[in-house]
């Protein structure tokens, strides 16, 4: 039994220590290859456990797809010191081709860290003491971007010791556009790091941005800078001089890196930026900016005063999206045209001052407007993070509102103020809280504030005032009340001393407003959106034809806390003919509402006598602002029961004056005068005869419903 467990181990020796010998058969290779499946081919292959490995006709796939292919791989290092010392001489890959199709960037920036590399048995960096890529070719495809391709590539990497150098040339291709990228450093290789560049030589001619994709997939480079681009970096101690042009971007200077505190710091940088439609378009999405046209492109120059990088990832490579970035920049622009559907405005004189860190964001904004009218835009906002400290001083004067189109996204301010408007806004606050004060005054309203902030209250010092001409009023009620068309201006007031409460982000069903006026006066309303059981009760027949009808509304006073709104009695004049008044709550845009009938009213339509002269007939109002509903059948019911009870000849009319059935409603008390009192005597509508006095009750009940 020990002689065959001798004999085994011997066999077994015997075949591992002759395996690459077999391997390297063509019998040997071919089950090789069967044994990898599809994904791996080979023509041929040269193992050996003490001296050189050579791979000919290599190729990989993946996906069913040509990944990688090389004629030729030399590895100057035995089989024993690649697999239990994990260390390669020479590595020599002859005309490699490398084709991936990613959506992701290949090289991911930050690179990953060592520590997750150290699942991998393998470490080109660490492993290899000469890598050499003679005429290679690497073509980058991805749904997300256009392809990228890079031929004759040549590459060295040599390391000894902890220093390890490189040298990589190539030429790319990107959309017949030929560009070439030369690179040359020496490196610092630790066990703790990726390599970290001790010098480095760059060069970067005509180089397609779409490149930088393999690294970050952001288009917004591409945006910012252009289809190609030029570059010189010189990297030698921590110290980068570096010069790079663009079809849209053009600055020279030096950084400085400071390995230690993480921090890239450059001052006095040069700038000079193109600004078009793609980058106009990209900066907006990140900052709220106007959606306008620009009629061509503008040059902006200035100069990068401060700028600091502070990196929270480890090593050479940042992680830019967990990074604070400090910097002071300022730039100017002599002619800036920008454009709406019906006009062109030139700005001059444009200059922007911009400073930010972990501590303070401030910007100012300076500008010559010329358009229909000559203006001109100030804006100075400072903000202290750590305190909540912010101070903004902002004048406009003949400012074109279509140059706001887009800030304000659910307001058009075309529509409420007209095609400009003047501003001022000052404020100085600390965590939230201190002076406020706005002005408004443009062709279509005028609006006014000045008061005390207290983080989500504001106290007035003077009144709240808001007055919108009948276009502006239009747009203002469409929301609430489409159907409503203002005949006058509009006037909105609240009250000096006043405390309204509102949330942030501004949302409208949590304000709370003590007391809100409203001026309305005369308005055309749409018949149908109004109510029609109103409107078919009352019966007014001379209007049966018209879509639209009068309305003449005393002053709304109405109190607002959060979705409730408690609306005061309000008197209407419906059709230049009846009073009506309405009272009640509205809470998410429902009803609970009472429509009053004053005694006028009752006796025009419905020749009810004997009635007091401050009685009213309360009805229940439901439904929704859009759509509020009377149920016709209660309100007939009522009616005639009034009727009845105030006819001399009926014996209940010892309940005289009026049925006490028909007062359990509080009645809210009118607020004379009415604007209308003054008027001539209505128009009485000789349809609006009723009821006859020999009328049975069921008979008058059935004219009502009719």
């Amino acid at each position: 039994m020990r002689k065959m467990y001798y004999g085994i181990i011997l066999v077994l020796s015997f075949s591992l220590l002759f395996l690459p010998t077999f391997l390297s058969t063509p019998l040997g290779t071919q089950l090789l290859v069967s044994f990898l499946g599809k994904k791996i081919q080979l023509t041929k292959l040269h193992l050996s456990w003490f001296g050189r490995q050579k791979i000919l006709q290599l190729e990989i796939n993946k996906q069913n797809q040509p990944w990688f292919s090389s004629p030729e791989i030399t590895i100057d290092s035995s089989l024993i010191s690649i697999l239990l010392f994990h260390k390669i001489k020479t590595l020599e890959v002859i005309e490699p081709k490398l084709v991936c199709q990613e959506k992701s960037p290949i090289f991911p920036i930050p690179f990953q860290s060592h520590k997750k590399l150290k699942r991998f048995s393998f470490d080109i960096f660490h492993s290899v003491q000469t890598l050499q890529v003679t005429n290679g070719s690497f073509i980058f495809i991805s749904l997300d971007y256009l392809s990228v391709q890079f031929d004759h590539v040549n590459l060295k990497w040599t390391r000894q010791q902890d220093l390890g150098k490189l040298i990589l040339q190539a030429t790319s291709l990107q959309n017949q556009s030929k560009g070439s990228i030369h690179l040359q450093g020496s490196f610092l290789v630790s066990k703790k790091t990726y390599p970290l560049p001790l010098t480095l030589i760059t060069t970067c001619t005509n180089l397609s941005t779409e490149s930088l994709n393999l690294f970050n997939k952001d288009s917004s480079i591409r945006s910012l800078i252009g289809d190609v681009f030029n570059l010189k970096l010189d990297l030698k101690e921590q110290l980068y001089t570096f010069d790079l042009s663009s079809p849209l971007i053009k600055t020279q200077g030096s950084a400085y890196w400071d390995i230690n505190k993480e921090q890239l710091i450059a001052n006095s940088v040069p700038l000079s930026f193109t600004l078009t439609q793609d980058n106009y378009d990209y900066i907006r999405s990140l900052i709220k900016l106007p959606v306008l046209t620009l009629v061509e492109p503008s040059t902006f120059h200035g100069i990068i005063h401060q700028l600091s990088l502070n990196t929270k990832g480890k090593g050479f490579f940042p992680e830019l999206n967990k990074s604070s970035l400090d910097f002071h920049t300022e730039l100017t622009s002599e002619k800036l045209l920008l454009a709406s559907l019906s006009e062109v405005s030139h700005i001059s004189s444009l200059r922007i001052q911009t400073k930010t860190s972990e501590k303070l964001i401030s910007s100012q904004i300076q500008a010559t407007i010329s358009a229909k009218k000559q203006g001109s835009f100030f804006s100075d906002i400072s903000w202290i993070k750590k305190t909540e400290a912010l101070q903004a001083e902002v004048k406009a004067l003949e400012l074109p509102t279509y140059l706001l189109k887009g800030v304000f996204p659910q307001i058009s301010l075309q529509k409420l103020c007209g095609p400009s408007l003047n501003l001022t806004l000052n404020t100085k606050l600390l965590a939230r809280s201190g002076p406020l004060s706005v002005e408004i005054l443009s062709p279509y309203s005028s609006f006014s504030l000045e008061g005390q902030l207290q983080k989500e209250t504001i106290t007035l010092n003077k009144p709240l005032y808001c007055q919108l001409n009948k276009d502006a009023g239009a747009y203002a009620l469409q929301e609430f009340f489409p159907s409503l068309q203002p005949k006058n201006p509009i006037s909105i007031k609240i009250a000096s001393g006043e405390t309204l409460s509102f949330s942030y982000p501004f949302h409208s069903k949590q304000w709370i407003v003590p007391t809100l006026e409203i001026e309305l006066g005369k308005v055309l309303c749409h018949k149908q959106s109004f109510s029609s059981a109103l409107f078919n009760l009352l019966k007014i027949r001379q209007f049966d034809a018209s879509i639209t009808f009068n309305l003449w509304v005393t002053p709304i006073i109405m109190h607002i806390d959060k979705s409730l709104i408690t609306l005061e009695r309000v008197e209407v004049l419906l059709a230049d003919l009846y009073e009506i008044s309405i009272w009640g709550k509205v809470k998410d845009n429902l009803l609970k509402m009472k429509i009053g009938l004053p005694a006028s009213t009752l006796n025009k339509a419905f020749q009810i006598p004997n009635l007091l002269k401050n009685y009213v007939l309360a009805l229940t109002l439901q439904g929704s602002l859009k759509n509020p509903e009377i149920n016709l059948k209660k309100a007939a019911t009522k009616i005639v029961e009034l009727f009845i009870c105030q006819q001399n000849k009926n014996p209940l009319n010892i309940l005289m004056p009026p049925c006490k059935s028909l007062q359990k409603t509080p009645i809210p008390p009118a607020k004379h005068p009415f604007p209308w009192d003054q008027r001539t005597t209505f128009v009485k509508d000789k349809n609006t005869k009723r009821f006859k006095q020999d009328d049975k009750p069921l008979e008058q009940l059935l004219k009502v419903i009719r």
